[in-house]
């Protein structure tokens, strides 16, 4: 009989619950025939329907997943409970042993645990500690209402008749107790509905632990006046809380959660209101009175005080989610297009009262939909989630990012305009998206096409800029994707030939395409090469020759100055020590230094080691600064200025004239050597020569020396010669030249070399 109802299908399985039920039910309608000869009869009749109720929970628990599974094992665990203490019951009746209290009555009162464990995982959904801690205050207070009315009608009497029996009067009261906490969490938890029970099906279940409560309610009230027998309807009560289990069971699994509506909301919050209300009228015109009995209202109060408090806790933290949820994309988190136009419009804004501008970036995924068409949906919102998170890692709080719409985010960074702080960090974008991801077990790539546009410029309004950076975007998208687009195609052109150099010049160390060449300082008087100035030249393969006022402040704004000006250094200094050990040992090199370079704590150190790799005295070296960068290093690196002329090594200030300090700051600063800037050369007619001849006078009363740079012409060298000068240097006397052809000049002297 147990294989044939193992191998039955769950609808006739189900089928068999409700035949045995109406069976039982119409035997007891009937008046319960043969009882009187077969006394047990009765409690043999109830084995089917909690056999069956409990086989169809198991066989519910194998068709869902591991949680809900679970939670219907438990509940078969309780249905089954209940099959085991019947079997019990009859077993200690047959063999006349006493039934009450005994054994059975310890598996009984599993039933209600096995199945309210199982209930209690349903709760596990809960969205906060605050809504499990208001859930549970909720049962608590309906339990505690009804729990106390349920004890003055009934159970107060059931608990007298018991008095001298502990044992007992704990048994008989537990049950009904127990059914009473059981119907609570089964109402709360229909009006809170988890997620993977239906309506219908906990509704069957919390009118089967109705039924159950109420069976056990009147079999205690039967037993205390001694009118209770077997094969009544209390059977058929008792035997309705089966029939809700394998209902609940057999119903379908509800698709998915559903949001909690205004309607169910009130309810959840009303219903503790009203049983508590409930029991203070019954104390007020019924209880009061009667001496001691006025504690649960004291109980109650402060409960229900704490659970409102919570509820005014939950609100406002609903509040903030519906206002995260209002303002950020669900799946990324980012913020969402409402929220992006109403900033991109305030950086409008800013941008048109400032004069300054704002960067918009369109960017879209290229990969997506071949991700999505293979691995599926989920994989593919998992990408875009991985996507954000890098997206956000770059923006680092710079600007504003959000989720426009299916594979495509938006950037709006304020007060920024097209330069390379924008392409850096575009490019940054770029490569972190490219790297690879790693979803599920499998290793994808997705690439990011980017359009720029910036504000005002390219949209006066967020609808006209957002619109010509989606243009942009499609144009690098038609461009071979992975890569940015401007708005403006000529600003693309410039900016894409800048982005060229830059990545051209980070190699052209390594690469060895540097060289110097070499322009000599002449002694006016006698026509002698004191020295030379080293001048960095790149001959790029791809570029061609490149002028280095195109790539020099390119390496100073790159941040490349650092490596390039080190090995202009050391391959300068080597250049004149083959320079003094040939013929020339009073000969000297001047290199241009940066302001950043020098302001580095490591550059003394750096000119000392390199002088001593080279075996040459400081005096071989002559370090050229701009005033600005002069008096940087005064104020930050006065250390390192000290230590070099100490040293021997010379200071000379490049370009004087045409910064911002006046001439009586020449004093102030620690320079050995003025280099007059050419501008003056060419106003000799007006007022450059009166400029030159107050520039020479000063330096000649501070003691320091003075060359003037871009002498081209006989009268100039005769002009700067007559006002004092002692150095000329230009084309006048030589271009600069690779150290081969320099070196012919100091060997032929100046005056014999082409102009």
């Amino acid at each position: 009989m147990a294989a044939m109802v193992i191998h039955l299908t769950h609808q006739r399985l189900f089928a068999v619950l409700i035949s045995v039920f109406v069976i039982h039910s119409l035997w007891m309608w009937a008046g319960a025939p043969l009882l009187d000869r077969w006394p047990l009869l009765s409690n043999l009749a109830s084995l089917p329907v909690w056999g069956v109720a409990a086989l169809l929970c198991f066989r519910a628990s194998a068709r869902h997943g591991p949680r809900l599974a679970l939670v219907w094992r438990w509940i078969g665990c309780g249905a089954l409970a209940w099959f085991v203490s019947q079997v019990l019951y009859t077993l200690l009746s047959l063999l006349k042993l006493p039934v009450f209290p005994s054994v059975a009555d310890l598996t009984y009162l599993l039933v209600v645990p096995f199945i309210a464990i199982g209930i209690l995982l349903l709760r596990r959904d809960a969205q906060g500690s605050l809504q499990v801690v208001s859930f549970v205050l909720d049962v608590l207070l309906v339990v505690l209402a009804l729990g106390d009315t349920v004890w003055h009608l009934y159970l107060r009497e059931v608990a007298a008749n018991y008095a001298g029996q502990p044992l007992a009067r704990a048994i008989v009261l537990a049950y009904p107790l127990m059914d009473l906490l059981l119907t609570g969490l089964l109402l709360m938890l229909l009006l809170w509905r988890p997620r993977e029970l239906s309506v219908a099906q906990l509704t069957g279940l919390l009118l089967g632990g109705v039924s159950y409560l109420g069976a056990d309610l009147s079999y205690a009230h039967q037993v205390v006046h001694g009118t209770y027998q077997s094969g009544t309807w209390v059977d058929v009560a008792w035997n309705g809380y089966a029939l809700a289990l394998g209902v609940a069971a057999s119903l379908a699994q509800r698709p998915a959660a559903q949001p909690v509506q205004p309607s169910r909301a009130r309810a959840i919050a009303l219903l503790p209101q009203l049983t508590v209300s409930v029991v203070l009228v019954f104390y007020a015109l019924w209880w009061a009175p009667v001496p001691g009995e006025f504690w649960m209202p004291l109980v109650l109060g402060p409960l229900f005080v704490l659970r409102q408090a919570l509820g005014l806790l939950d609100t406002q933290r609903l509040t903030r989610l519906l206002t995260q949820q209002a303002e950020h994309d669900f799946l990324t988190g980012l913020l969402n297009r409402v929220q992006l136009e109403q900033r991109l419009q305030d950086a409008i804004d800013y941008a048109v009262q400032h004069r300054s501008s704002a960067a918009l970036l369109f960017m879209d995924l290229d990969r997506l939909k071949m991700i999505n068409d293979t691995y599926g949906h989920p994989v593919g919102d998992a990408v875009l989630r991985e996507v954000a998170v890098r997206l956000s890692a770059v923006v680092a709080g710079r600007g504003t990012l959000a989720r426009f719409g299916g594979d495509e985010f938006v950037l709006m960074l304020p007060n920024m305009g097209a330069g390379s702080e924008l392409e850096r960090l575009t490019e940054c974008l770029l490569s972190e998206v490219n790297l690879p991801l790693r979803v599920g077990g499998e290793q994808l790539s997705v690439t990011l096409s980017i359009g720029v546009a910036l504000c005002p410029t390219d949209g006066a309004t967020p609808a006209e800029a957002i619109a010509g950076a989606d243009a942009a975007m499609y144009r690098a998208k038609r461009a071979g994707k992975g890569i940015w687009r401007y708005t403006d195609e000529r600003l693309n052109e410039r900016l894409q030939a800048d982005f060229q150099m830059e990545t051209l010049l980070r190699g052209a160390l390594d690469r060895g395409e540097f060289e110097l060449h070499y322009q000599p300082l002449i002694r006016l008087r006698d026509g002698t090469v004191m020295g030379f100035e080293a001048l960095l030249r790149w001959n790029s393969p791809q570029l061609g020759r490149v002028s280095p006022s195109a790539f020099i402040p390119m390496a100073e704004e790159r941040g490349m100055i650092g490596l390039i000006g080190y090995w202009v250094l050391e391959e300068a200094l080597r250049q004149v020590r083959h320079w003094r050990e040939s013929r020339w040992p009073e000969l000297y090199v001047s290199v241009n230094v940066a302001a950043v370079q020098f302001e580095s704590e490591l550059f003394a150190s750096q000119v000392v080691n390199l002088l001593g790799q080279q075996r040459l005295p400081g005096s071989a070296l002559k370090l050229e600064l701009t005033e600005r960068s002069l008096i940087s290093a005064v104020a930050s690196s006065a250390a390192q200025l000290t230590a070099l002329r100490q040293l021997g090594v010379l200071i000379a200030l490049d370009d004087f004239g045409t910064g911002y300090s006046s001439l009586s700051a020449l004093q102030e600063l620690p320079v050995d050597v003025l280099k007059i800037d050419r501008s003056f050369l060419q106003q000799l007619d007006s007022q450059g020569g009166a400029f030159i001849e107050a520039m020479v006078t000063l330096a000649q009363s501070l003691n320091i020396f003075v060359i003037v740079e871009g002498i081209e012409t006989q009268q100039q060298c005769d002009v700067v010669q007559h006002l004092g000068c002692h150095v000329g240097q230009g084309y006048f006397f030589a271009r600069p030249q690779p150290a081969s052809l320099a070196e012919e000049l100091c060997q032929v002297g100046w005056a014999s070399c082409e102009i």
